[in-house]
């Protein structure tokens, strides 16, 4: 009889063990994801913004990308941001985000995987129409010291961005 309740107590030991773990990793995932999407946003709303420093504060030294065969790092995606910026704002006014929406966030470790689309609209001061660009977007998140940021951002084809 005693080994009967032992064996009792050893399972309902694993069962409280295996609940408590998975309880406490989808906290953490809840959390993680809630501050995943407050830098997505930030990131976002710091280009319409015109924020170029606040933007970059969202990337990771460690940035890295490769487009058209051409390895990019954090400072060439500084740039290339820069350049950006300042040839958009020469040319558009009155920029927003609107209905951003995260379509997944996968974890591998210390990365998150984010598909995520949104409206850009802006307002051209060429033709005096606004102008509205619907994006899908791949980001790639590594946390660092505690903190999540950008490592990698992709724009991406409307087949790629459903999964």
């Amino acid at each position: 009889m005693k080994m009967k309740k032992w064996i009792l107590f050893l399972v309902f030991a694993i069962f409280v063990s295996i609940s408590y773990k998975t309880i406490f990793s989808l906290a953490q995932d809840t959390e993680d994801r809630q501050q995943i999407e407050k830098i997505l946003e930030k990131f976002l709303n710091s280009f319409v913004s015109n924020d170029f420093d606040s933007m970059m504060s969202q990337v990771s030294i460690n940035y890295s990308d490769e487009r058209d065969d051409k390895f990019i790092d954090y400072n060439m995606f500084k740039s290339i941001i820069k350049e950006g910026m300042d040839s958009f704002f020469k040319k558009y006014v009155n920029s927003s985000v609107s209905e951003l929406q995260i379509h997944s966030i996968e974890f591998k470790g210390d990365r998150a995987y984010v598909v995520l689309g949104f409206i850009r609209k802006s307002y051209n001061l060429e033709t005096l129409r606004e102008e509205n660009w619907l994006q899908s977007i791949l980001a790639i998140l590594v946390k660092e010291d505690g903190a999540w940021r950008i490592v990698t951002w992709k724009r991406l084809k409307p087949e790629e961005a459903i999964r």
